[in-house]
């Protein structure tokens, strides 16, 4: 047998081989995989959502620019 159980957690087990933690269960891996996913979708979104707040706040400054240039003639 290649792997031993690690004491205290049923769901792993310590690879012979290379002495590497192996998680052995199926649905929980799945479920980490899904979490990591959705976790990186949302950094993506909120470093977008930074993106445009950084656009809109450069716009403003050109129009408050454009408008002190409007009023001062």
């Amino acid at each position: 047998m290649r792997y031993t159980p690690v004491e205290g957690n049923r769901s792993l087990s310590r690879d012979k081989k290379n002495n590497a933690i192996v998680n052995t269960n199926k649905s929980e891996f799945e479920a980490y995989i899904k979490n990591r996913e959705k976790l990186y979708s949302n950094k993506e979104r909120v470093d977008s959502l930074e993106k445009k707040v950084d656009n809109l706040k450069g716009d403003l400054d050109e129009i408050k620019a454009m408008l002190k240039q409007v009023i001062n003639g």
